[in-house]
């Protein structure tokens, strides 16, 4: 469905009218073009991981390691200090191995679909801080505003 806006200097602007939909926990019944997207992340999901590519033949050594100079300390550190203050469940919400389904289901869309770990809602203010401090311990210099 579709609607046009008229005034302010819109007309003949149409919008796609979507069916209003949470981001902290998936509907019991999804929009059409959500169940179809969840169908076919599940059916991605169900074949073995290639590697990364987007024509389905994969790059090798698109992504190379090596040293950066960079510390990963306060990174790593930062992630210690918020992993010990979730609690027994939290963590076993948040912690998956490398090999296992779970980063791979992690989607970028507003809808929760494919979600997995702990929310900001569900932390406490300390945790909140903590999870935070990661996220600028993660970023680059300037990646973070407070405030923003």
């Amino acid at each position: 469905m579709t609607t046009s806006i008229d005034g302010d200097g819109l007309a003949g602007l149409t919008l796609r009218v979507r069916t209003p939909v949470s981001g902290r926990a998936r509907a019991a019944e999804l929009p059409p073009g959500l169940q179809k997207y969840l169908q076919t992340a599940e059916a991605s999901l169900a074949e073995p991981f290639k590697g990364i590519t987007t024509d389905g033949r994969v790059v090798p050594g698109l992504f190379q390691l090596g040293t950066t100079g960079a510390s990963t300390r306060p990174i790593a550190d930062a992630a210690l200090a918020w992993l010990a203050s979730l609690g027994a469940e939290q963590q076993a919400r948040v912690r998956f191995g490398v090999d296992g389904d779970a980063w791979r289901r992690w989607s970028n869309i507003h809808p929760f679909l494919l979600r997995h770990g702990v929310s900001l809602d569900e932390m406490s203010g300390a945790q909140r801080d903590l999870a935070l401090a990661l996220l600028r311990a993660s970023l680059e210099r300037g990646g973070i505003r407070h405030g923003a």
